[in-house]
């Protein structure tokens, strides 16, 4: 059986979007008071992972787990699999 990157996030807990007249799929789990946010950039080709924080506001860098790598793997294989991932040092 053949499973593909959203049914993969599905199974994970995630929600896919898509925002910005389709140039953002993102992948959102609510977690705690906040969320993890797991978002493909398809014109910069660049991914990013950040957990957001409640209604305070404010967001990190989010740890993924394993599961989670595979199925960003499996999302970059579909989508040409030339992402590299985005740091974000200002968050």
């Amino acid at each position: 059986m053949k499973i593909s990157a959203k049914g993969m996030f599905k199974r994970l807990g995630y929600n896919k979007e898509r925002i910005l007249n389709d140039r953002f799929i993102l992948y959102k789990k609510p977690s705690g008071i906040g969320y993890c946010c797991i978002r493909f950039d398809l014109k910069d080709k660049t991914y990013d992972a950040i957990y957001y924080f409640g209604p305070k506001g404010g967001c990190s860098p989010y740890i993924l787990s394993i599961k989670e790598i595979l199925a960003i793997q499996k999302q970059m294989e579909e989508l040409g699999d030339e992402f590299i991932y985005e740091c974000k040092r200002n968050v």
